[in-house]
């Protein structure tokens, strides 16, 4: 009775809400802690969880600027549109390769999920461009804009806005589901602790980065909801005691696994879970030889169908990134690191929601993930003491290892080449095993510790995600973008600005600065014209003898969607990155027309129109501004440029670099790598079509920024230790001549640096 008595103490528990049958004469304290567990049951305070996760997804969906991260959403709804038009996903040349077209290799299942939104709501109008673009000066390259949406990009404006939040919406469905299923499949655990059951739903439901993840176009909500479904059917069919059921839970897997390896490369880990079935039916029921050979083909065939579909659709058995997924590009302790930074930052918010907009907001999620280690460490050392306690447990880690392993396989192998990371969601289905783990490892903890983690850091993750997606950067500046006149604290602009895409109605620049740091916080209030022909256009800012222009990513424009009349503040974090020199400093402004297809730009009529004039004070060039690294052809500027200082002779040189498009070409040149010696001998080169063969020069817009041109260079194993130049250039394969460049006259290629090459 004394135990009993115990379990009153833990809130939401089924004790609470049965009252072990009290007698009447119980004390009043007793009554109240008994009346307060009927009105707080685990159902109520499960549907509490999912109406709070509700309302932060909406928040979270409204408040994040759709299409955000370029490479990724806008790729998913064409990859979306693509299936609902055509009625079959693309193969290698059904569309022409470019960055813009890195999901068209997604498994795609998904894809046929959404053809009914597409059908229904999309209207095939074109994407409207980032909210950030670049700024990129002369001679300098500084990423320090923030362009804020308009108020009526919210609305269903057109085909692609309105699918676009539908599209995130059903991520939100699809997160809702996850929860609840990892609170059943928590309560199938165990049966006596539904605070245990409850916590793994918090922490699921509330994590920031999974919310953020929430307002995010992609396959990543549905592969984790296939998985804790399959999680599900394990734990119950392991509860059964006839061949037949077994069997049926078995197929049931089989199935679920087809269908989330169909929905996301993760998706494969789901296959594990026929294991602990198969098991179970060969320890608990009297399983024939011809069934468990019917058993063993179904899965072997399921995997290579699979198999077979990825390589005819996509070039590659596992369905992604073709004839990449086998090669190690980088040093193992590099690509761990790299991965497991990732990883971490991705958990802590990382650049998801921009935590750095909230002071202490990181540092607040990581002591609670620090408590959930601790938590899973001490489960560790009692799972090693408890049988009961780690056979318990022995499904969802048996998922949740053959997800990490999955994971870590992508990485040491590269499976994407142009990205070497592994953010959170990358877990998929292992995502809800470790929710159940963590919430079983904190009930764990001894005493009042354990009850209390459950509830407060479930809690802690729901608070961090409303302030995350309400106060971040971008969610602060879109609200910034929220305005139908001119601010009263504006500098109304009256200048005759002839007939521009969008007119400068007044600006603001932030008190007393004057440059000191190299930049100026400078907001412009513009409002929208009638929309010319292409609807596009670039903007150019002059801060004394610097130049910048408003650079987009991969061809698309902010003003895409600013309709007659409507208002938008862009808020600019102008670098000066010139000499340094004394004021007063003059800023103005100009436009350039950009063709349709985002190819061409152009100066638009009309003179430039000042803007303002920084009256006094120190100029000093940004902390941020990078110098270029030269131009090749005038057509090709080097504005960022990446490779390791140390390198060992037996391993793979990975050099990257980053291109402004100045002007655009007929003529797909070939990208150079190339190691010279001391002696100026070449060593090892590299040579082909950009961005890993798969962005030719022909398809570069004018005004681009091209991210990542990266290549592998195998260094020879004899390669003797000492320093060696890395070299880059432009060769046409026609004649086989290179283009010229700004660097050391006589030199076929322009040098990017140094790199040191040790012997072991």
């Amino acid at each position: 009775m004394y135990a009993k008595q115990r379990n009153l103490t833990c809130l939401g528990s089924e004790t609470w809400r049965d009252g072990y049958n009290m007698p009447e004469s119980t004390t009043p304290f007793r009554v109240f802690y008994r009346d307060l567990g009927r009105i707080f049951s685990p159902t109520r305070l499960l549907a509490a969880i999912l109406i709070a996760q509700l309302f932060v997804g909406i928040l979270a969906i409204q408040e994040k600027p759709l299409f955000e991260n370029q490479s990724d959403e806008v790729g998913h709804l064409q990859m979306a549109r693509y299936v609902a038009d055509q009625g079959h996903p693309p193969g290698p040349e059904d569309i022409d390769w470019s960055p813009d077209a890195l999901q068209f290799t997604q498994p795609p299942l998904y894809y046929f999920l959404t053809a009914p939104l597409i059908e229904l709501f999309d209207d095939g109008s074109s994407i409207p461009g980032q909210p950030n673009p670049n700024a990129v000066c002369n001679g300098y390259n500084a990423n320090l804009t923030t362009w804020a949406r308009p108020s009526d990009f919210s609305i269903a404006e057109s085909g692609a806005v309105r699918v676009g939040y539908l599209l995130r919406g059903l991520q939100l469905i699809f997160a809702l589901a996850t929860t609840y299923l990892t609170f059943r499949c928590t309560r199938l655990l165990f049966p006596q602790n539904p605070d245990t059951a409850l916590c793994a739903a918090g922490l699921i439901a509330f994590l920031p980065t999974l919310t953020s993840t929430t307002a995010f176009i992609g396959n990543d909500w549905p592969v984790i909801f296939i998985g804790t479904f399959a999680l599900y059917v394990t734990l119950r069919t392991l509860r059964t005691t006839t061949p037949m059921q077994g069997m049926i839970g078995f197929g049931a897997i089989v199935i679920l696994g087809a269908i989330a390896a169909l929905t996301k490369v993760t998706g494969w880990t789901v296959f594990v879970l026929v294991l602990p079935i198969f098991g179970h039916l060969l320890s608990k029921t009297r399983l024939t030889r011809r069934s468990i050979v019917i058993l063993s083909v179904t899965v072997i065939a399921a995997g290579m169908l699979i198999a077979v579909f990825n390589l005819v659709t996509y070039g590659s058995v596992i369905g992604r990134y073709p004839d990449t997924w086998l090669n190690v590009h980088l040093p193992v302790q590099e690509i761990v690191g790299s991965a497991a930074s990732e990883f971490w930052n991705s958990i802590v918010l990382g650049n998801r929601f921009d935590a750095n907009a909230i002071p202490g907001l990181a540092r607040a999620s990581e002591v609670s993930l620090l408590v959930v280690v601790i938590s899973l460490l001490w489960l560790l050392a009692l799972g090693l003491r408890s049988a009961k306690l780690g056979r318990a447990l022995s499904v969802p880690l048996l998922l949740l290892l053959a997800s990490a392993g999955l994971l870590l396989l992508r990485n040491l192998t590269a499976v994407n080449p142009l990205y070497i990371f592994a953010p959170f969601r990358y877990l998929g289905p292992g995502i809800p095993a470790l929710a159940i783990i963590s919430a079983a490892a904190l009930s764990k903890l001894p005493g009042v510790v354990g009850r209390t983690a459950q509830v407060l850091i479930p809690v802690g993750w729901l608070m961090l995600s409303l302030l995350a997606s309400t106060q971040s950067d971008a969610a602060v500046t879109r609200r910034a973008a929220d305005i139908t006149s001119l601010p009263a604290e504006a500098t109304l602009l009256q200048v005759d600005q002839g007939e521009q895409p969008l007119s400068v109605a007044g600006y603001f620049v932030a008190p007393d600065d004057t440059f000191e740091d190299g930049a100026i916080d400078l907001t412009l209030y513009l409002t929208g014209n009638a929309t010319r022909a292409d609807g596009l256009a670039m903007l150019d800012l002059q801060a004394g003898a610097t130049s910048c222009r408003l650079v987009p990513v991969r061809g698309f424009r902010p003003n895409t969607s600013i309709a007659e009349g409507e208002w938008l503040a862009a808020q600019i974090e102008l670098p000066y990155c010139g000499d340094e020199t004394e004021a007063p400093i003059p800023i103005s402004l100009s436009w350039r027309s950009v063709s349709a297809d985002g190819r061409t730009t152009a100066p638009l009529d009309g003179a430039v129109i000042p803007l303002t004039v920084i009256p006094a004070g120190l100029a000093r060039p940004s902390a941020n501004c990078q110098s270029n690294l030269g131009t090749l052809g005038d057509a090709f500027q080097l504005i960022k440029a990446s490779f390791p200082a140390t390198i060992a002779n037996h391993e793979v040189l990975r050099p990257s670099v980053n291109w402004l498009v100045r002007s655009t070409t007929t003529n797909s040149y070939l990208r150079v790598y190339a190691l010279t010696d001391a002696s100026e001998n070449e060593v090892a080169r590299c040579q082909d079509v950009p961005r890993t063969a798969s962005y030719p020069t022909t398809e570069w817009r004018e005004g681009e920024i091209v991210y990542d041109d990266s290549c592998a260079i195998q260094l020879p194993d004899a390669l003797a230790a000492g320093n060696y130049d890395l070299w880059i250039g432009m060769v046409d394969p026609t004649n086989n001549r290179y283009l010229p460049h700004d660097g050391n006259e006589g030199e076929d290629l322009l040098r990017l640096g140094s790199i040191a090459i040790t012997a072991e």
